[in-house]
């Protein structure tokens, strides 16, 4: 409970949004169901690391990613309201960044997921993502992310 609180606060607060999109880059999009109720967000951030493979930033996540391509989407966050998991919106976000890599150039998307989500890994499995990596991150205070980061070409 300490790390989610921990989590919220320092990645999913308005200011770390605000700082991830005007400093860093990431778009974030508002979901919402066919009646126009939201249900979720998601963010993401185009990279592209082909004038740089070796630079640091290239393996942030791992050095799997980087074997694989360089020009990549990162997807940050999925997040649905409890109450609108298992209606497939998430397989529709799935959809619509293998469109954004398309139309961006981009060769791959990869996410990291909780190596306990075992619904989520399932869910990306079944989308055609495959486990590249085991990643285990200091977040700081202490805590650490326990995550797989999984892959899928596009």
């Amino acid at each position: 409970m300490a790390q989610t609180e921990y989590m919220v606060a320092n990645m999913q607060s308005l200011e770390a949004i605000e700082r991830d999109v005007h400093e860093v880059g990431y778009r974030y999009w508002l979901l919402f169901d066919e009646a126009g109720t939201c249900v979720g967000y998601t963010s993401s951030l185009a990279e592209d690391f082909s004038a740089c493979p070796d630079s640091p930033e290239s393996v942030k996540h791992g050095e799997e990613i980087s074997k694989r391509a360089t020009k990549r989407l990162f997807i940050s966050k999925i997040y649905l309201y409890a109450n609108e998991r298992g209606k497939h919106y998430a397989s529709r976000v799935i959809e619509f960044y293998e469109q954004l890599c398309r139309d961006e150039g981009l060769d791959a998307m990869y996410l990291t997921v909780n190596r306990g989500n075992e619904l989520g890994i399932r869910a990306y499995l079944g989308r055609g993502f495959e486990t590249i990596q085991e990643l285990a991150a200091d977040i700081g205070a202490g805590f650490v992310m326990d995550d797989y980061i999984m892959c899928k070409m596009v």
